[in-house]
């Protein structure tokens, strides 16, 4: 039997090894945010039709129409609502609320999976002014808590390798 022959159960299951923890180290997008509520333009109900953007660092991010004046998603199980999706690089950055090239004065903190009320007005010289955020605390990944997962790739190798060395002992 060749050596190589030999060595192929070790060769397959350092290659198994390798690829089985290469995947599940893949990032996973944080949950999206909700957002619903009240809509005022100027002190009046924004029409039904308004557009409303939702954007981190000037990228959109989210967006809704009002259905009825005043108003944008709803709380219900089932109703629609200002969903924002966002990478994990964008927790903690503020989101800001655009009608057109108007911004409401309330910003908020991205936060993975919440749904909350949140009332938005159009004032001209309050843009982004009412910080809005939950005290909750936002967590941030980090290369020192990522950095196992990129070297488990090169474990998986290196303990393959041992095994056939050692059986070569033998």
């Amino acid at each position: 039997m060749s050596s190589v022959t030999s060595r192929m159960p070790l060769i397959l299951l350092a290659l198994f090894l390798c690829i089985a923890v290469v995947f599940p180290a893949s990032a996973v997008p944080p949950i999206p945010s909700e957002f619903y509520g009240e809509i005022t333009i100027d002190g009046l109900p924004a029409p039904a039709g308004t557009e409303i953007l939702a954007k981190i660092n000037d990228q959109v991010v989210g967006g809704i129409d009002v259905e009825s004046e005043g108003i944008y998603g709803s709380s219900g199980t089932f109703d629609s609502r200002l969903v924002i999706n966002a990478d994990e690089a964008d927790l903690g950055q503020f989101i800001t609320f655009w009608v057109g090239d108007r911004q409401a004065a309330q910003k908020i903190t991205m936060q993975a999976g919440m749904s909350q009320n949140l009332d938005l007005t159009f004032i001209d010289g309050q843009e982004g002014t009412i910080d809005a955020s939950l005290s909750l605390p936002v967590p941030q990944g980090t290369a020192s808590t990522q950095a196992p997962l990129m070297a488990a790739p090169f474990l998986g190798l290196f303990a393959a390798i041992a095994l056939m060395k050692k059986k070569n002992k033998y």
